[in-house]
């Protein structure tokens, strides 16, 4: 049987456990805009599926944490506490009065997908792939002014799909030029998996990561993945006019959560080209969207990942709604 226990109490009982591990808290990521890594000006005409669908993904809330604590509970089971006063201007100033919170969660595949947000990790500066728990841009401003959280006086929390991995850590990402993501990985991260179902606040049943953060903006839940197994570059070639300039193609890891995005070599041939490499003989869906005369077409092909791997696949007619709907199936 569901318990209930007043938010109050939730709030005071996660301040008691952030400042009893407060030597363990994670240090803050800077609140700066998304930084690009690699000098690019190329501008995708897919770029408004994903700006539209982010758009359409982003939920507003509007707190006060004048007289206490405020709270966020997202619709698909994030939650979030802030502690009275925990909001500060860029000068170091108290905010005080209504915030104004936005979030955005991903916590599947398919969403990741249709917000083109890449689970790939900076490794000591080689790109890696990442077994993904979910992730969530969670920004704060007010009078259009960003905000930025004083130190341990906040604590967030995702939904478990199934059961929680004790490998889970914490990412910080950043949008490089070419509109891909690259994860960081968070020092001296905590997170602790908590039984939600006997927690109000929390409106989704099962397990949760919930971690103490003092940092806004995108945050993933992750771990860089390692099989043993030999390592590959992999190759798409799409048919002849489906080349970089009007097509995106990506692979989908579907029992790791994750996807990774493939770049244009030379016309229609897509590759992981210099950067990550993919274990042989794992599962993966190729996933291609192409816009051609106003017309969208898109492939959802499975294979099994080969030695030196190039593979070659066809992209039918589709709408947006429709390649929404097949992202929800992966």
């Amino acid at each position: 049987m569901k318990s209930t226990i007043p938010t109050t109490m939730l709030f005071a009982f996660i301040l008691l456990m952030m400042s009893g591990c407060k030597k363990e808290m994670p240090a803050r990521i800077p609140e700066v805009p998304d930084n690009p890594v690699f000098p690019s000006t190329a501008v995708h005409p897919l770029d408004h599926v994903f700006a539209d669908n982010l758009a359409a993904a982003t939920q507003q809330y509007t707190i006060t944490t004048d007289n206490g604590p405020g709270y966020v509970n997202g619709t698909q089971g994030f939650y979030a506490g802030f502690a009275a006063h925990a909001f500060r201007k860029a000068d170091g100033s108290t905010a005080t009065g209504p915030i104004n919170i936005t979030l955005v969660e991903a916590f599947n595949v398919g969403d990741m997908l249709l917000l083109n947000k890449q689970t790939v990790g900076n490794d000591n500066g080689q790109p890696r792939l990442l077994v993904s728990g979910g992730q969530f841009r969670l920004t704060a401003e007010q009078d259009g002014e960003p905000l930025h959280l004083a130190p341990g006086m906040s604590y967030m929390s995702v939904p478990i799909p199934g059961l929680p991995d004790a490998d889970m850590a914490l990412f910080s990402g950043r949008i490089q030029s070419d509109g891909t993501m690259m994860w960081d990985l968070w020092p001296n991260n905590t997170i602790t998996p908590i039984d939600s179902a006997t927690i109000d606040s929390i409106p989704l049943g099962g397990f949760s990561y919930s971690f103490p953060s003092d940092s806004l903006n995108w945050i993933n839940c992750d771990y860089f993945y390692g099989s043993g197994e030999p390592l590959t570059a992999v190759q798409v070639t799409c048919p002849p006019t489906f080349t970089a300039s009007n097509t995106m193609v990506w692979l989908v890891f579907p029992t790791l959560n994750s996807l990774t995005n493939l770049s244009s070599g030379s016309g229609s041939v897509f590759s992981t080209g210099g950067g990550y490499e993919l274990p042989v003989g794992m599962d993966i869906t190729v996933v291609a969207l192409g816009q051609v005369d106003e017309q969208y077409y898109s492939s959802f092909t499975p294979a099994v990942v080969s030695q030196g791997m190039n593979m070659s696949i066809t992209l039918a007619p589709t709408t947006l709604a429709q390649f929404a709907q097949d992202a929800g199936g992966l």
